[in-house]
């Protein structure tokens, strides 16, 4: 065996060990580092409600890379950063609430999430619907 094949080799070990790891968040991570989207994608399908938005800066950027090749599992990261801002009152950055329900809604409709996406928006009326500084933000 080369030092090649080795290399792959722990490195398909690590990726094996990763996804029992209890922080999904860095494991997603750990995978998209190492060119397994599919991977990440596929943990964050099947645990999306482990994804916090209180992980703002872990969240964002496999939420970014996902956009494009995975837009269901960019959809719960997106939807978890939401949801995350509105329920901690953050209202410095319900701009950014706004732009995320935006990418949400595009990430929907590529995915067939448009039920899912109409459920989230009920949820947001609902629970959050006099938080008149975010509305006021979001495109129609």
């Amino acid at each position: 065996m080369t030092s090649r094949d080795q290399q792959e080799t722990l490195i398909d070990e690590a990726i094996a060990a990763a996804q029992t790891h209890p922080q999904k968040v860095a494991v997603a991570t750990f995978l998209l580092e190492h060119g397994r989207a599919d991977l990440a994608a596929a943990m964050i399908d099947a645990h999306g409600d482990e994804f916090h938005g209180a992980f703002y800066g872990s969240l964002l950027s496999p939420a970014e890379a996902l956009r494009k090749d995975f837009p269901a599992s960019a959809w719960i990261l997106y939807r978890s950063l939401l949801l995350t801002i509105l329920e901690q009152k953050r209202s410095k950055a319900y701009h950014r609430a706004a732009d995320y329900l935006a990418i949400a809604g595009d990430l929907a409709e590529r995915a067939g999430l448009q039920e899912n996406h109409q459920a989230l928006l009920a949820q947001l009326r609902s629970q959050h619907g006099r938080k008149y500084g975010f509305w006021g933000l979001v495109k129609k």
